[in-house]
């Protein structure tokens, strides 16, 4: 992924993937779709300032607090997600 440093859209739907820690280093990546898979930890994500569409639905996250200086978001999908990651995102 350090090759990738200037990717600005990623598609990971529907493949078994949990972790997504190299993605930290994608700092000109604009989109993430990750939906239908076993991602639970979005921390990776946090120093992601460009990112400005996410999609996570039917994925594994329960806490949505690493998002929180993402600013740009406005794009989101995050259907299925379990309710306490909904409810602490508000």
């Amino acid at each position: 992924m350090a090759n990738l440093i200037n990717l600005t859209y990623l598609n990971i739907n529907f493949n078994p993937v949990s972790d997504i820690t190299a993605l930290s280093h994608l700092v000109q990546l604009k989109e993430l779709n990750a939906v239908q898979t076993n991602v639970s930890d979005l921390a990776p994500l946090a120093k992601l300032g460009r990112l400005e569409a996410l999609y996570l639905s039917d994925s594994r996250v329960v806490d949505l607090t690493p998002l929180h200086g993402l600013r740009l978001i406005d794009k989101w999908g995050a259907d299925e997600l379990p309710l306490n990651a909904r409810l602490r995102a508000i």
